[in-house]
């Protein structure tokens, strides 16, 4: 089942998005307008923004002068490594909770999902979650990180290299997790398993 419609993977990223043809995104934001039928045919799908590459406030802050806010119900962020965006690593936490709270004034849904390290301090990241939580941004616990197969955590989480149910034993593993901690308020259906969802027929939007 489609329960939302992305308009754009990371429009901020040259590769993805060429703003030099395109000064200000202003061709972006009237396309990301013309969702608008999107919305009178599925009322009910949520419209996202698409993930904003590296936490570039900026970026939203000009999405949100050109009106594209009114158009979208979640915002998706990206929290990528420092040598995206040239943020010394200690002003992350700050930074991006300055923009989860910025979108959480304009739209209803902002959620936060915290992906575990072994370099996390219990204590930091109470705090910063107790920050955003009283400014209405949903935040989940910290949660291993997917174990993709390939990966260096698919052999860590599962003591073997992948085999042909690798997708599947991942999927299950993640499910597993978030039953225990809750996916969070904007998703509220459960996930189903990809066996089951193969097995099953499920409505597309149209």
């Amino acid at each position: 089942m489609i329960e939302a419609f992305v308009l754009w993977n990371e429009p901020n990223n040259l590769s993805h998005w060429n703003f030099h043809l395109d000064a200000g995104w202003s061709r972006f934001a009237e396309m990301t307008k013309a969702a608008a039928p999107i919305r009178a045919a599925h009322p009910k799908l949520s419209i996202v923004l698409g993930g904003v590459s590296a936490c570039d406030g900026d970026f939203l802050r000009l999405m949100s002068s050109l009106g594209v806010m009114e158009y979208v119900d979640i915002v998706g962020v990206r929290g990528f490594p420092p040598d995206w965006n040239h943020w010394q690593i200690d002003d992350r936490p700050a930074r991006i909770g300055e923009l989860l709270i910025y979108a959480r004034q304009r739209i209803p849904g902002v959620q936060a999902n915290l992906v575990k390290t072994a370099h996390d301090d219990g204590e930091t990241v109470a705090d910063w979650q107790r920050q955003l939580k009283s400014k209405g941004v949903w935040v989940s616990e910290l949660v291993p990180m997917f174990p993709l197969p390939g990966s260096p955590q698919f052999l860590e989480t599962f003591g073997e290299q992948p085999g042909d149910d690798a997708w599947e034993r991942a999927h299950s593993f993640n499910l597993d997790l978030f039953d225990h901690w809750g996916e969070g308020d904007i998703q509220e259906q459960h996930p189903l398993p990809p066996r089951q969802l193969e097995g099953e027929e499920h409505p597309c939007a149209s």
